[in-house]
């Protein structure tokens, strides 16, 4: 997988194609299975050092607007997957290096 993002604040290990972003922050909505907001989902790729803030806040937004995450509460601004995004996680969860996932989901529980 080539890496198009940028790597300053990730750690050894960490995500480094817009792919793998997106689809971590599916896969996070899909194994947490509440409602979250934009900038829980943010902090926890940020807290293991996974991507890199201006990365994650992006790849959130194109899953916002490309209809794989919708406002829940838009008042509160909490988000959750539609059958898309949904869809993304379960299909590509697989692509995903086991240590990412159990970082992303330790720090957003």
């Amino acid at each position: 997988m080539a890496f198009d993002t940028f790597d300053e604040g990730i750690s050894l290990g960490g995500v480094r194609s817009k792919t793998e972003i997106r689809t971590l922050i599916c896969y996070m909505f899909d194994k947490v299975n509440v409602p979250m907001r934009k900038d829980t989902v943010i902090t926890a790729l940020q807290q293991k050092g996974l991507a890199n803030y201006f990365e994650s806040s992006s790849c959130f937004d194109d899953l916002f607007n490309h209809n794989n995450l919708k406002f829940y509460d838009e008042e509160k601004k909490l988000y959750t997957l539609t059958d898309s995004g949904k869809l993304i996680a379960k299909q590509l969860e697989d692509t995903l290096a086991l240590t990412e996932k159990e970082k992303a989901l330790e720090c957003t529980l």
